[in-house]
């Protein structure tokens, strides 16, 4: 069914501010979890691991920007 760009942005801002509120909840516990199974090092170097396949995939993501309008002069 099609939703009103408001229905949609509405859906959007709440699964942004759940997974937010999620990530500051598990994140933490998480971290703790890696750094006693792995070691410090070792969890760090995998925390960069994370941030490297992010950017990646984020690279690959090609948004197709709405064309800007030209600038007026007011005279």
């Amino acid at each position: 069914s099609a939703r009103s760009p408001r229905e949609r942005y509405l859906e959007a801002s709440s699964l942004l501010n759940g997974s937010r509120a999620f990530s500051f909840v598990a994140g933490p516990s998480v971290g703790g979890a890696l750094v006693q199974a792995l070691s410090a090092p070792v969890a760090l170097v995998a925390d960069a691991i994370t941030f490297l396949c992010s950017a990646f995939t984020m690279s690959s993501i090609s948004p197709v920007e709405p064309p800007t309008e030209a600038a007026r002069a007011d005279t």
